[in-house]
């Protein structure tokens, strides 16, 4: 289900497309959409990646076909001989099977490798099973990588990612404390309700916006100097941007470095003092005119 492209996924994906070169044919990614765990529990799970930034990523690796199984409760009560035959066999003919080595698929999962080894000579296909990445003593795993992120360590999150963490949102109007302080800000409302967004703070990010990159930084939090009432907000100063108000368009979050913990202030010039600290921390950073 690729819960958020991370480059053990990135490693089996690879396989498929320089096979698929090698050979002249073409290359295919089957996942499903809602993820699973959605479907079948109750758990209320946040996600590394949306559906969308997951297809452009697909698309910028070269996958020829992306196919896209909407799942369901149906869909999880077929078998796995069924649904080999009729999502596999049937729509792709393979010559090549390329796994991961703990995949597992069908009713009760009992489609695993022992099972695809069973059926190579039947419907004439080669089976690859790609061995897990390891970091340190752990699989690369989505759930590992969730965890990792909720440190706050972004470099070994976009090392086990193999990209930099980020989100998407849309501006909307936010209260305009920052513009009195000097700090204008944009609000961001994140596209994919069901990301998950790092812990409250404040980081140096790269903010895309109208096809441009910026430098910023982003205050995740409840804004404790100004607020009780704990309501959580995602904004952002980007520096040296004066191309008038972004309400209503898209930005991209890249989060680069994390600065500090969000912290109550005394009064404004508190604050305002700890702004131009963090400004000039991002600025040399990111070797940044």
């Amino acid at each position: 289900s690729f819960d958020g492209l991370h480059i053990g996924h990135m490693k089996i994906i690879s396989k498929v497309i320089s096979l698929a070169k090698k050979k002249s044919i073409k290359s295919v990614v089957i996942t499903f959409y809602p993820h699973p765990k959605t479907v079948l529990s109750k758990n209320n799970d946040f996600f590394l990646q949306s559906i969308d930034d997951k297809i452009q990523l697909l698309r910028n690796l070269g996958v020829d076909y992306l196919f896209i199984i909407p799942f369901t409760k149906n869909i999880s009560n077929i078998s796995s001989k069924d649904f080999l035959l009729n999502y596999i066999i049937k729509p792709f003919n393979p010559t090549h099977l390329i796994i991961g080595k703990d995949h597992h698929f069908g009713k009760d999962r009992l489609g695993n490798s022992d099972f695809l080894m069973q059926y190579q000579d039947i419907y004439k296909y080669n089976l690859l099973i790609i061995p897990p990445l390891k970091h340190k003593n752990s699989t690369v795993s989505s759930t590992l990588i969730k965890k990792i992120l909720l440190t706050c360590d972004l470099e070994l999150t976009m090392t086990l990612l193999g990209r930099i963490y980020a989100f998407k949102g849309k501006v909307i109007k936010g209260q305009g404390l920052g513009s009195k302080m000097g700090y204008p800000t944009i609000n961001i409302e994140p596209v994919f309700n069901k990301q998950i967004i790092p812990p409250n703070g404040v980081y140096c990010v790269d903010i895309l916006v109208k096809n441009k990159l910026y430098l910023g930084m982003c205050n995740i939090g409840v804004r404790p100097t100004f607020y009780n009432n704990k309501e959580k907000h995602i904004e952002a100063h980007i520096i040296n941007y004066n191309g008038g108000s972004l309400y209503g368009e898209k930005a991209e979050f890249r989060f680069k470095s994390y600065l500090r913990n969000e912290k109550k202030y005394n009064n404004r010039n508190e604050l305002i003092l700890q702004l131009n600290f963090d400004k000039r921390e991002c600025i040399k950073m990111n070797n940044y005119n």
